[in-house]
């Protein structure tokens, strides 16, 4: 390389230190965070905890009544149908494409969307011994900026005055608490992923702005460490040993340490940027979906209500007094009709809903799922049906805390394989018959390239904690000290650079 490329190569690698250093910096310090405190979140757990018991004095109005008032509003027969006990009123709640509506479930009479003065009761009975205060019905804040809401929109936001000071988000569609966010949740959500993310430049969901400042940042990021880590090569004496003794030149204890950090650990730092630059997804040249499945192959039929014989009385009644259900499911799985009810502890039991007297099972019939499997993707076959009781590389559950934490990824769950060109594989809840989870050619590849590269979530290391922990914390802290270490050389070289032009502008 000839002398004047070299200068500018120092000269980048100088100068995007400074520009970059405090950001690398955060990236580092906040990636540790995140391991332990994810983003504000209502888990299954929570959920369920505050729903009331269904019993048979509450609960249910004929389906095909509560159904005859829903197609007055609706011409599409609904993707699903649950009744659950919401702040002491039961419900329907009918799922539409990117919509919710709700009926009384002890009349079948559809209800209104929920207002303020609902949504400050239902609030009070969420936190018992709290009062809350109204901060709007919005279509999305830092909290919500999530297509998982988009069903509930608008959200009533309650701030309550609870000991914890926690904000509280109503959905509109059918007064159910899709998040709440105690006070602590929401400063180490800001300490941590907020800040990670760089949500400080994000306005809503889809912000072109924010995409290219974080592309911005990632690529002088990636452009930086390379730069830094020819020149570190190029500086470490292999063979022999400068004057000083050392391979490395730098006399000086922070050049050193900043000269042999990088070369330790400059390469773990590019793959978590280039992992990171993938999940901006610029230009979306990384395709993280999977392809189209058909569910209403998989579910054998739409959920019409003459499918299901069975009535809600006498199903609550047949679970029998030890079993008490938050949640009832309507559902269908390779056109067998079931009703799946789900306690306070995330317990399943399943009702056949078809004719004949109801037998009470833990699960789906395998039977209906080997059907069901057979046409849920179009034009493929199925090569294998296996049944997981222990995660594997593609399929598993995080500590609650974490920021995938509210996934409700339990075992046993059926592994299905197809021979379509993608590669399909399907992973369905056994107990429920839902599809949880589905992965092909390229969402295995953006699992590599960001879970496992980004994350560091490889099954041995998340099944041998705290092999993971230490995994990560000693690479952070690898990245902190190259990180810290150019920061304060960049803040001397600037104060140097400050303090010669100064001398010049002096008059002799």
């Amino acid at each position: 390389m000839s002398p004047a490329a070299q200068r500018l190569l120092y000269a980048l690698h100088r100068w995007g230190g400074v520009a970059l250093c405090i950001v690398l910096f955060m990236w580092f310090a906040t990636g540790i965070i995140m391991m332990y405190v994810g983003f504000p979140k209502l888990t299954q757990a929570e959920r369920l905890s505050h729903l009331g018991d269904i019993t048979t004095a509450s609960c249910c109005a004929p389906l095909a009544d509560a159904m005859a008032h829903q197609h007055q509003h609706s011409h599409s027969e609904p993707a699903s149908i649950q009744a659950l006990v919401v702040a002491g009123q039961p419900i329907y709640r009918f799922g539409y494409h990117m919509s919710y509506s709700r009926a009384d479930a002890r009349t079948g009479q559809p209800l209104p969307d929920v207002n303020s003065a609902e949504a400050l009761r239902i609030a009070a009975r969420y936190l018992p011994g709290s009062t809350g205060r109204h901060d709007g019905l919005i279509e999305e804040d830092v909290w919500t900026r999530t297509m998982r809401f988009a069903a509930h929109r608008p959200i009533h936001r309650i701030q309550m005055n609870d000991p914890d000071s926690t904000l509280l988000y109503i959905s509109s569609r059918t007064g159910e608490v899709v998040r709440d966010a105690p006070l602590s949740e929401r400063i180490w959500g800001y300490v941590g992923a907020w800040t990670h993310w760089l949500y400080m430049f994000k306005t809503k969901y889809s912000d072109p702005v924010w995409q290219w400042v974080a592309v911005f940042f990632c690529v002088v990021s990636i452009a930086l460490v390379i730069t830094g880590t020819w020149i570190g090569i190029s500086r470490w004496r292999f063979k022999g040993r400068y004057k000083s003794g050392s391979k490395s030149p730098y006399p000086q204890p922070m050049y050193r340490w900043h000269h042999i950090g990088g070369l330790l650990f400059a390469f773990f730092t590019l793959t978590w940027l280039l992992s990171g630059l993938a999940s901006i997804n610029p230009m979306g040249i990384f395709d993280r979906k999977a392809a189209s499945v058909d569910k209403v192959a998989y579910h054998g039929g739409s959920l019409s209500p003459d499918r299901f014989a069975l009535d809600p009385a006498a199903a609550i009644a047949r679970l029998g007094p030890s079993f008490k259900p938050r949640v009832l499911d309507w559902t269908s799985i390779g056109g067998d009709p079931y009703i799946v009810a789900t306690d306070a502890n995330n317990r399943v039991r399943v009702l056949p809903a078809g004719e004949g007297a109801p037998a009470v099972l833990t699960r789906i019939p395998a039977a209906s799922i080997n059907r069901a499997v057979q046409q849920l993707i179009p034009g493929a076959a199925v090569e294998k049906i296996e049944l997981l009781t222990d995660y594997d590389s593609h399929f598993y559950a995080r500590a609650q805390h974490t920021l995938r934490g509210d996934e409700n990824r339990r075992l046993p769950v059926f592994r299905v394989s197809y021979d379509d060109p993608s590669r399909s594989t399907v992973y369905i809840d056994a107990h429920t018959g839902e599809i949880v989870a589905h992965h092909d050619r390229s969402t295995r590849v953006w699992h590599w390239t960001f879970n496992f590269v980004h994350s560091w979530e490889w099954a041995p290391l998340l099944n041998t904690r705290p092999s993971w922990d230490i995994a990560m914390i000693v690479l952070s802290a690898g990245g902190l000290v190259m990180s810290v270490t150019g920061l304060i050389l960049g803040i001397r070289r600037l104060k140097f650079t400050f303090r010669k032009r100064r001398q010049k502008r002096r008059p002799a």
